[in-house]
C-alpha cells in the first residue's frame, strides 16, 4: 500500500532534479532567476490551500445538512402532511439550501483569487 506513493515520489524528485540539473548546465543564471520565485510560491499556495481546505470542509458540511434535511423530510412526509408543516419544512429547505449557496460562492470566490482571474 506504500509502495505505490513511494514509487511516484521517487519517480517525481527524481525528474525534478534530472530538469534542474539540465537546466543550470543550459543558463545557470536564467535557472537562478526562476527559482527565485519558488518560495513565494509555495507560501502563496499554503495560504490558499489552508482557505479553500476549511472553506471546503464547510461547504462538505452544509451540503450533508441539506442531504440529511432532504432524507428526514421524504421518509416522513407523512407525518408532516398530517400536521401540515409543509411550510414550515419548506423554508428549513430554503435556509439550509441558501446557506449552501454562500458557502460554494465563497469557494468560487477563492478559486478565482488563486488562479488571478
Amino acid at each position: 500500500m506504500i509502495v505505490g506513493p513511494v514509487i511516484e515520489v521517487v519517480t517525481h524528485v527524481s525528474g525534478l532534479v534530472f530538469v534542474l540539473y539540465f537546466c543550470l548546465i543550459w543558463d545557470w543564471k536564467l535557472t537562478l532567476m526562476a527559482l527565485i520565485a519558488v518560495p513565494i510560491l509555495i507560501l502563496v499556495t499554503k495560504y490558499f490551500g489552508t482557505k479553500l481546505r476549511i472553506n471546503f470542509r464547510k461547504h462538505r458540511r452544509r451540503i450533508g445538512d441539506l442531504n440529511g434535511l432532504l432524507q428526514d423530510n421524504i421518509s416522513g412526509i407523512r407525518v408532516i402532511k398530517a400536521f401540515a408543516r409543509e411550510e414550515y419544512e419548506f423554508e428549513r429547505f430554503d435556509e439550509k439550501n441558501e446557506k449552501n449557496f454562500e458557502s460554494r460562492l465563497k469557494l468560487g470566490i477563492y478559486c478565482l483569487e488563486f488562479l488571478g482571474r
